[in-house]
């Protein structure tokens, strides 16, 4: 007889998944900021992740990185601020809307790609390893769809 994913749920009250990915994210965090710091970088998985993106698409706007990192505005800018600081970003004014600050990566920030990308992947290749490719794809769909389900979800309105 096959579970349903509620009857799933329920009987995992235990180990819930939120618990699980929550634990994972945790982990990978901790484990890639040791990994940073014995490769010598003074960087912590949350500045390598604003990095990323801008690696991917350089002068976003503190908003477009918030989003995209999935923090908070206040916690990006703290951020960016240590970024600034290392000399790997560059604040400028947003060429068509003076009200917008931009970050760019400068040479040093640059640089790092070549570096700290096969470091993110060899951390990427150890957490999988074990994994078939349809493993892995069924995990990041699920997750998406996960994610996608909650984003979707109406709260109502708050309680008074």
């Amino acid at each position: 007889m096959q579970r349903t994913a509620e009857a799933t749920a329920i009987n995992n009250l235990n180990h819930p998944l939120g618990f699980i990915v929550n634990r994972t994210a945790y982990i990978i965090r901790v484990r890639m900021r040791e990994k940073l710091k014995r490769e010598g970088y003074s960087l912590t998985p949350e500045e390598l992740a604003i990095i990323h993106h801008l690696w991917q698409e350089d002068g976003q706007t503190q908003s477009q990185l918030a989003n995209s990192t999935i923090r908070e505005r206040t916690t990006t800018t703290r951020i960016l601020d240590g970024l600034v600081r290392k000399g790997l970003v560059e604040r400028r004014g947003h060429p068509d809307d003076r009200r917008k600050v931009c970050a760019w990566l400068t040479k040093k920030g640059l640089q790092l790609r070549d570096r700290l990308l096969p470091v993110a992947l060899q951390m990427a290749k150890h957490g999988t390893s074990g994994l078939s490719a349809k493993d892995i794809e069924i995990t990041m769909r699920t997750l998406s769809h996960i994610q996608n389900n909650l984003l979707k979800l109406d709260l109502g309105a708050p309680k008074d």
